[in-house]
């Protein structure tokens, strides 16, 4: 049971799969600053640049609501897209 434990994807690990598929698929540096510009407007606090990636928009160090409003973001402009 803990090798298949191991074996299995965490949650966090589940999204941010889902965040570098679904980045490949739109312009990641324009969805990065509509979503920061979205996240200002709600009043929540910016995501320090320092976690900024080209590549997935941030880099795995973003954690807890900025990864699901992030994950989230990204499936709905990969939606929009399709």
């Amino acid at each position: 049971p803990a090798a298949k434990k191991m074996a299995e994807k965490t949650e966090w690990e589940k999204a941010y799969d889902r965040i570098k598929a679904n980045a490949e698929k739109v312009d990641i540096i324009a969805e990065r600053e509509a979503f920061e510009a979205w996240q200002k407007q709600c009043g929540l606090l910016p995501i320090d640049p320092r976690h900024h990636d080209e590549k997935t928009g941030y880099r795995d160090t973003i954690t807890g609501r900025n990864l699901d409003r992030w994950d989230a973001w990204l499936a709905r402009a990969v939606a929009d897209r399709e």
